[in-house]
């Protein structure tokens, strides 16, 4: 339970996987864990499968987290990919939050989806 991931180099992708009560420092820590990753570099594109998770986010703190998360070092694009339906509210207003900013964010049902619609090419490509 928690958040795990792996970094696969080769495509470009880092895969996260969130599990269980998730709070706002651990994904704060998340973030900050990857991008100390060897592997890590900007540009890369995240897969975040949201599996049973029950995070207790208010509004105001996912705006808070998004405030954070444009300082950080940039991801090309995040894609969520979650099974109910709280978290995909959670994910598109996450999505919604970030627009107009350096990378893109979008909330998914369906994880082969997802990873189209991280491999389409985006004005920085």
């Amino acid at each position: 339970m928690g958040i795990s991931f792996r970094i696969d180099a080769d495509a470009g992708i880092i895969h996260s996987r969130f599990e269980g009560e998730i709070t706002l420092d651990q994904i704060k820590e998340h973030s900050l864990r990857l991008r100390h990753e060897v592997a890590f570099h900007p540009g890369l594109k995240e897969l975040a499968e949201v599996a049973d998770i029950r995070a207790k986010l208010s509004a105001e703190e996912m705006l808070a987290f998004t405030a954070w998360l444009r300082m950080q070092v940039p991801f090309n694009a995040i894609a969520v990919v979650c099974g109910d339906d709280l978290s995909f509210g959670m994910a598109r207003m996450f999505a919604t939050m970030m627009s107009g900013s350096y990378q893109r964010v979008e909330a998914f049902r369906d994880r082969e989806l997802a990873l189209r619609w991280l491999d389409e090419p985006t004005p920085a490509d």
